[in-house]
């Protein structure tokens, strides 16, 4: 269905359409990453964590996937802890005793009711092994009752955390301006754990490893 403007125009339905997804190639590649492909040895590792060191962390982000693909223990744990968290039971309670309140939390349940959240729980807590989770939310937009009908996971390794504060975490993009880098639209899509591994005082990768610890 077309939307007009107060002229009758219809509107351009850019909006609509989905502006950074993956691409066969560059910084949000569709495929793994070549060094998934490639093998890993000693000096690589060492390069990884090195870099990790310094802030970079899309090649950690990809040598994570790489030890959950290779090492059956860590593997074994991470998903332990993961569907310990995402099978237990979710309840809501209203904010306060008004009918307003309780209409929201109402809201709030019927969603829940709906699976959408469970179906990706155990991706959000993809955060555990690799610091953070990011899901794309596509809307459910109807007058009077919007909803996340969707919530899409996205690979850390499409994402960069920023060098100035260590915490914010931008997309990574190719646009024709030149910029590599682009935030995340909806603030709260970003799962973090509450250890915040993304602390700038301390190493990408060192505060990883001590939160599974």
């Amino acid at each position: 269905m077309a939307i007009f403007d107060q002229f009758g125009t219809p509107l351009p339905p850019h909006g609509n359409r989905e502006r950074l997804g993956a691409t066969v190639s560059g910084y949000r590649p569709a495929l793994s990453d070549p060094i998934a492909t490639s093998g890993l040895n000693p000096t690589d590792a060492a390069a990884l964590l090195q870099s990790a060191a310094e802030g970079n962390s899309s090649d950690w982000q990809t040598l994570c996937e790489l030890i959950e693909e290779r090492d059956l223990h860590y593997l074994g744990v991470i998903s332990t802890r993961k569907r310990s968290v995402a099978q237990l039971p979710i309840t809501v309670e209203a904010a306060g005793a008004s009918a307003k309140q309780k209409q929201a939390a109402d809201f709030v349940q019927k969603w829940l009711d709906k699976g959408i959240f469970q179906r990706s729980a155990f991706d959000i807590l993809d955060a555990i092994a690799k610091g953070f989770s990011v899901h794309e939310i596509i809307w459910h937009c109807e007058a009077g009752n919007y909803y996340p009908k969707k919530l899409i996971y996205r690979p850390q390794r499409w994402f960069e955390i920023s060098y100035q504060d260590g915490e914010t975490i931008w997309l990574r993009a190719d646009d024709v301006k030149g910029s590599k880098k682009a935030r995340p639209s909806i603030k709260d899509a970003v799962a973090e754990p509450m250890m915040q591994p993304l602390d700038p005082e301390l190493p990408l990768h060192t505060a990883i490893l001590h939160g599974l610890a």
